[in-house]
């Protein structure tokens, strides 16, 4: 059950899971610093990281507020379970342990749920907090008192337990040269193990060592081609190389190699035809290289398996709306809407399309609706503004309506 915590990764999404998540009641909104911006998701996120040792509920909270205003801050997502699981020992217990009734399983396979979705916006996201989840749990099973010399105690207890144990430690506290250290000499003792691979692959990748990275990626998806009946350790619904030629397309996409990450994502999709990620950045690559019908047809695909990501039906919206198909757009973000109401952008690409199609009234409700979720620095916010108060103006006497 630890492995599983530490090494995810993609999961697909439940929508289930998802959609109750949305539509869960909202916890109040955590005070921020006097004069901050409280539609800002990046004062929420930099309060959820002060908070999340002392107060995990309150970094629960800001987190949440993070991940509800921008749906594609991967880091909220993470740091939302991390911390709810922190300020609730029964959930942490079964996270770790499995058991619980059903409507605790289903809390857990909530967290998952969450977790998996912020993976799936940055599959290099670091999850440096693992390492606290690791501990708070160790310190729960041993019954002792939370103190920060029990918790020291049992991080050195850990680095006891062999090499792949120091590389996560090193890779949890970003001492990534240590970690990769530690991680080739797990690997040199444990050949077949592919996450070993892949992880020594990302900390290549973070040492901006892009050849090396390759290199384990692709021998991580070699051993996997023979060794993906062992499922525990990775994910339960992905192959491990489509996860892994799904992360080799998107460091080759980091890199300005389109050509060879639309290679990788197709290789991706041909292990496993329902990661959605895949489908997504093939969509976006060629929205950028004006292919709108491969975009859409792609965006589209994606949203069939994952319909309650907001971020990914946004941008099929937006591909719909710059091709001209706005009849097609306007359901898609209402969709987007229902799913992540605080989420400021769709109201005002929906705004915009009523606006246009002379829908005076129902444009204005959407500029005020972007206005009230939006950042006070929002580049956007003069426009809404303007096109509020020309919508709000008496028309011209004798003017036809």
């Amino acid at each position: 059950m630890i492995c599983r915590a530490i090494v995810l990764g993609l999961l697909l999404l439940s929508a289930d899971s998802l959609r109750a998540t949305s539509q869960q009641p909202a916890p109040k909104r955590p005070k921020l610093a006097a004069g901050a911006d409280s539609n800002d998701a990046q004062a929420y996120l930099d309060l959820g990281r002060r908070e999340l040792d002392d107060d995990p509920a309150v970094a629960m909270r800001s987190f949440y507020w993070a991940s509800r205003l921008q749906p594609d801050l991967a880091q909220a997502h993470y740091g939302r379970v991390v911390a709810e699981m922190l300020d609730d020992h029964d959930l942490l217990a079964i996270h770790f342990d499995g058991g619980g009734n059903q409507a605790e399983r289903a809390r857990d396979k909530m967290v998952d749920s969450i977790y998996a979705l912020s993976f799936s916006l940055d599959p290099f996201l670091h999850r440096a907090w693992d390492k606290t989840l690791l501990i708070a749990f160790g310190d729960l099973r041993a019954h002792s008192d939370g103190s920060a010399r029990a918790k020291r105690e049992i991080e050195e207890e850990l680095s006891t337990y062999g090499p792949s144990w120091k590389a996560w430690l090193f890779y949890s506290a970003g001492r990534f040269r240590e970690a990769l250290d530690f991680y080739a000499v797990a690997s040199r003792k444990a050949p077949k193990n592919d996450a070993y691979l892949a992880r020594r692959a990302e900390l290549h990748m973070r040492l901006l060592e892009p050849d090396s990275a390759f290199k384990y990626f692709a021998e991580a998806i070699k051993v996997a081609s023979v060794t993906e009946k062992n499922l525990d350790r990775l994910v339960r619904f992905y192959r491990p190389k489509a996860v892994y030629e799904y992360m080799t397309g998107f460091l080759h996409e980091m890199r300005g190699d389109v050509a060879q990450a639309r290679e990788a994502y197709g290789r991706a999709l041909v292990e496993d035809l329902s990661l959605f990620v895949a489908h997504q950045r093939i969509g976006l690559l060629a929205l950028t290289a004006r292919d709108t019908a491969t975009a859409i047809s792609e965006l589209r695909l994606a949203t069939e398996v994952a319909p309650n990501n907001a971020v990914l039906r946004y941008q099929y919206a937006v591909v719909l709306t710059r091709s001209g198909r706005l009849p097609e757009a306007v359901p898609e973000l209402r969709k987007v809407i229902e799913t992540e109401p605080w989420y400021p952008d769709p109201y005002l690409l929906l705004a915009r399309l009523y606006d246009s199609s002379d829908l005076k009234d129902d444009a204005r409700a959407l500029y005020k609706d972007f206005l009230a979720r939006s950042r006070r620095d929002d580049a956007q916010r003069p426009f809404a503004l303007e096109r509020v108060a020309a919508l709000s103006a008496p028309s011209p006497a004798g003017a036809q309506p």
